[in-house]
């Protein structure tokens, strides 16, 4: 079989995109104040900072590696591959808890 057991909180954890997304993107938003794009996760209610970035690839890397911190195994990254996840982090405040 290929379940695992999971609360509702860590079934959450792993969505996919809203439809409204328009960075493509998971996790990722245009700032309009920082005119950057940044890297956000909730959990809990807490609003998690992965940095600012000009390029939305490089803040969809920084979403990724906030995401598999918080989230662990139930992490729905936005690339699978192990390189995308390990390169250095050119953005602001990683894994600074905002709210």
């Amino acid at each position: 079989r290929n379940l695992r057991l999971a609360t509702h909180a860590e079934n959450q954890m792993n969505r996919r995109m809203p439809n409204t997304n328009t960075s493509g993107y998971k996790g990722v938003q245009w700032s309009k104040q920082k005119e950057k794009w940044i890297a956000v996760v909730w959990l809990r209610g807490h609003l998690y900072y992965g940095g600012a970035y000009t390029d939305k690839i490089e803040a969809a890397k920084a979403y990724d590696r906030l995401a598999l911190k918080l989230f662990g195994e139930f992490a729905r990254p936005n690339s699978p591959q192990s390189s995308f996840l390990v390169t250095p982090s050119h953005g602001t405040g990683e894994l600074d808890q905002a709210a």
